[in-house]
């Protein structure tokens, strides 16, 4: 109740020396008023203040991550570890104007506990002290961490006390020693970060997302004609599907029939492919089928992108032991159906990628 209100009720049938002792009483009320609604002031900027703290895209420059991915399509924006914002979301995200992007993410406390929880330097690390590891292909990386790990293909984890910093780079070409880099530029302003906020980035990248090819039945992308077309026959049955996949079914030879199940991942695809292809390549690498398979199977995403020659209406192709994928605007198509008739299995991505815009 404000204090004109609380002179309208009690001075209303009051006069003269009552009057004053009212007014009196009231300029007390009305003084607490002036701190109480101070301190709830002082209370909203504090919480304000940690929230900007708080805020994953105040540890990195947009210049710094632009130097590694390129260009960047608008201001980095907070999102929940997708490509959709989130007003409160734990990870920043950079995106280009082709959809490749860089997710940065920060445990303010609890960092330690999740780092134990990793367990033993995964795949693409090998252990070298815990403020100096040697990647994979031999690069040493080093930084004001406490302790460093990269898990998957491509996230690099750093530590330093019970804070961490957390760098996916699967969405875009960098390196892992990039990563590296910008994990240890973000660790450094843990204490002191930018004043830089994640929420003004939202609206931009809504607009952008508002642009993205909308989800579909799969069947759509490879009509039954389209197949049949392909095949070279008619189809068993007409394709079964929703917006993720889509299967298509007809005869080989006289007795038997071949399938194709057509996956796409509307949104982060290229992330998820390369992701998928890193896991191929370590997982062919373990098992020596990469010396039984040879190029084929060591296109993994980065690799593949400099060396393969396989052009089509993508951004990237890949072809491994398990099938076929590639990707376009960020959205990835891929048939997993071995070594087996990989010419009709590429056949159906590129029709995929070509109605993709119709």
């Amino acid at each position: 109740m404000t204090f004109y209100k609380r002179v309208g009720l009690m001075t209303r049938n009051a006069s003269g020396f009552m009057t004053l002792l009212l007014l009196a009483a009231l300029a007390a009320v009305a003084a607490c008023d002036n701190k109480e609604n101070a301190a709830k002031k002082e209370s909203s900027s504090t919480a304000a203040a940690a929230a900007h703290k708080e805020d994953p895209c105040s540890l990195l420059t947009p210049d710094e991550v632009a130097a590694v991915i390129g260009p960047l399509a608008g201001p980095p924006y907070r999102s929940g570890g997708g490509v959709l914002p989130s007003p409160n979301g734990t990870s920043c995200r950079y995106e280009t104007a082709d959809l490749h992007a860089i997710r940065v993410e920060v445990m303010w406390k609890g960092g330690a506990q999740f780092m134990g929880m990793m367990g033993a330097v995964q795949g693409a690390v090998k252990q070298g002290g815990l403020k100096e590891l040697k990647l994979i292909d031999g690069t040493t990386v080093a930084g004001e961490w406490d302790e460093a790990r990269v898990s998957q293909c491509c996230v690099f984890n750093a530590l330093r006390g019970d804070q961490m910093v957390i760098v996916d780079i699967a969405g875009s070409r960098a390196t892992l020693a990039q990563a590296s880099s910008l994990a240890d530029a973000a660790l450094k302003r843990l204490d002191q970060p930018l004043k830089i906020d994640g929420g003004l980035g939202i609206k931009p990248a809504e607009e952008r997302i508002a642009l993205r090819p909308k989800a579909r039945s799969v069947c759509d992308l490879v009509t039954k004609a389209d197949a049949e077309a392909i095949a070279g026959v008619a189809l068993l049955a007409a394709p079964k599907g929703n917006t993720d996949s889509c299967s298509y079914e007809w005869p080989l030879g006289t007795s038997g029939s071949f399938a194709i199940k057509l996956m796409v991942q509307w949104q982060g695809g290229f992330g998820a492919m390369r992701e998928m292809h890193g896991a191929v390549s370590n997982a062919t690498a373990m098992i020596g089928a990469d010396k039984m398979f040879g190029q084929t199977a060591k296109q993994v995403f980065g690799q593949a992108a400099a060396t393969n020659s396989d052009k089509g209406p993508w951004d990237e192709y890949s072809q491994s032991i398990i099938g076929v994928a590639a990707v376009k605007s960020d959205v990835m198509a891929s048939i997993e159906g071995g070594p087996y008739k990989v010419d009709v299995q590429r056949a159906f991505l590129e029709k995929a990628f070509v109605n993709l815009t119709k």
